[in-house]
């Protein structure tokens, strides 16, 4: 565990003035995500029309007088916000809703935005950086990013699908009523870039459920998962459409739990899922960021290989990896 007198990790994030950042630095700032013991450098990235906002924000910041706190910067240029970075979450993009463009064009438009970032990372970030992103469509923003920052390893790009396997581990725990965090080794796989993740209850149960010590398979206690709604693709129209003030709450604490697993480890004999790069399992075109079962250590992670998915399963991750890669394509050729 790292004490009040190691080195400062600095901290990228971009879309600073967005409601999903201010949702989110305070559980960087508090010592959720990286320890309580464990000082900070923040920088802060916008686009310019965001900095006097952003300015607020770093005022804010400053009065909350926050003791891991060594220092914060705000800026627009992605080379200044990414020099010497540790770890970067892009939570930036834009929303279709927040520009005069139809969807198509914003993609392109988030595209170019993560083909910047990547040649940016490339060239100030540290090689060792952990590179989280978020802007929707995140597994395609990540990929393009990545494939624009050769010298990190790919291994160290993720792209933010943790909010969709809360979801289900909520309306899991709701349905049994037991808490979410007793719900263990449910998997999502897919995209939620091209609107398609899979849930997959088949290794799942429930810790201390009905008595503590219990460990109860998931199938045991709810039956066919598809009549209980609670296996199959997820879509993220409706949290698009939905997106509040509660819903950034929702992705920023989505965001922390993801790095923290990363960050931290998963506990011992526990799977979670993270969209990372794929080196060919389950039949995952390699290269492709999606939804994956793994397991963290000391911010390391490695792939579960070797468990016997459904062919429903198999046929959804078929569906979306050649989506994405469909999708990656075209962006790439428009980019390059």
């Amino acid at each position: 565990m790292s004490s009040s007198s190691s080195p400062p990790l600095v901290v990228a994030v971009t879309g600073a003035a967005g409601q999903l950042a201010y949702a989110l630095l305070p559980m960087i700032l508090n010592g959720h995500l990286f320890g309580p013991n464990q000082p900070v450098l923040l920088h802060l990235l916008d686009v310019a029309p965001a900095m006097e906002v952003l300015r607020g924000l770093v005022m804010e910041i400053e009065d909350c007088m926050t003791p891991l706190l060594r220092g914060i910067m705000a800026t627009e240029s992605p080379a200044a916000a990414f020099t010497g970075a540790d770890v970067v979450l892009l939570l930036g993009a834009s929303p279709v809703k927040a520009v005069s463009l139809d969807p198509i064009s914003n993609v392109h438009l988030n595209a170019r935005v993560h083909r910047d970032y990547g040649r940016a990372l490339e060239q100030h970030a540290k090689p060792t950086t952990r590179v989280v992103v978020a802007g929707h469509p995140c597994n395609i923003n990540a990929m393009i990013c990545m494939e624009f920052a050769p010298s990190i390893p790919r291994r160290h790009f993720a792209a933010l699908s943790r909010l969709d396997l809360s979801r289900v581990e909520v309306r899991v725990a709701q349905r049994l009523g037991v808490v979410p965090s007793q719900i263990k080794n449910l998997i999502m796989w897919g995209s939620i870039a091209v609107n398609c993740t899979w849930a997959d209850v088949q290794f799942a149960y429930v810790q201390d459920y009905p008595n503590v010590g219990d460990r109860t398979p998931l199938l045991d206690l709810i039956g066919d998962p598809q009549s209980a709604q609670l296996d199959g693709p997820l879509s993220h129209a409706a949290s698009l459409e939905a997106a509040t003030k509660s819903a950034r709450l929702s992705g920023a604490a989505a965001c922390a739990r993801q790095l923290r697993e990363w960050w931290f480890g998963t506990p011992e004999g526990e799977i979670t899922s993270m969209a990372v790069v794929s080196n060919g399992e389950y039949g995952v075109k390699p290269g492709v960021i999606t939804s994956l079962p793994v397991r963290c250590t000391n911010g390391e992670y490695e792939v579960v290989t070797g468990l016997d998915i459904s062919e429903r399963s198999l046929r959804a991750i078929r569906m979306s990896t050649e989506a994405i890669d469909e999708q990656f394509a075209e962006l790439m050729a428009a980019l390059t």
